[in-house]
């Protein structure tokens, strides 16, 4: 099938218009792809440095049974610190407490 000069003189312009329509769908799509990519990336460095949220009873908090009965939580007393007065004034205590674990499975 041979091409008429007719023919030919609508055809180039299109072709050309055919080009640039195919050009600006491939840079869009590398543009769509580029934000998807930084967005992920995002999204994961995000997650990385996240804490995840720790309920009430899964806090790591340690606190002397003491110091929760007396006030406050940021007081924190030690045993060692305290007079040796306030030793002799409590009730003796068992000595098998503490002492031994019982462990079932």
């Amino acid at each position: 099938m041979s091409i008429r000069n007719v023919d030919l003189q609508v055809m180039l312009p299109k072709l050309q218009e055919v080009g640039r329509v195919q050009q600006v769908q491939q840079q869009s799509n590398q543009e769509q792809q580029q934000q998807f990519a930084a967005q992920f990336k995002h999204t994961a460095d995000l997650q990385q440095t996240k804490v995840l949220e720790s309920h009430k009873g899964e806090k790591g908090e340690v606190r002397d049974r003491e110091s929760s009965r007396q006030g406050t939580p940021g007081e924190h007393h030690s045993s060692d610190r305290q007079e040796p007065e306030n030793e002799e004034s409590r009730p003796a205590k068992d000595e098998r407490l503490g002492k031994m674990l019982d462990i079932t499975i």
